[in-house]
């Protein structure tokens, strides 16, 4: 990877999963699903890991074309 790259989580997607701990519609136990919005159906991890989604990768050639 470029040096100069940076990676970045989107905040958005990441929400989902919060909300979900927050509301009380999971615990963070493995095994647990839940819908976060538009990226569909998740199932909590080991750990209470869940992967939304790849983060966004920018380098310095691309970093124009998204809003920050």
């Amino acid at each position: 990877m470029d040096r100069a790259a940076v990676v970045a989580l989107d905040e958005v997607s990441e929400s989902f999963g919060a909300a979900a701990l927050a509301s009380g519609r999971i615990t963070g136990a493995e095994g647990e699903k839940f819908t976060a919005g538009d990226l569909g159906a998740h199932t909590v991890g080991a750990g209470g890991e869940v992967v939304l989604g790849p983060p966004t990768v920018s380098a310095r050639d691309d970093i124009d074309r998204f809003d920050f």
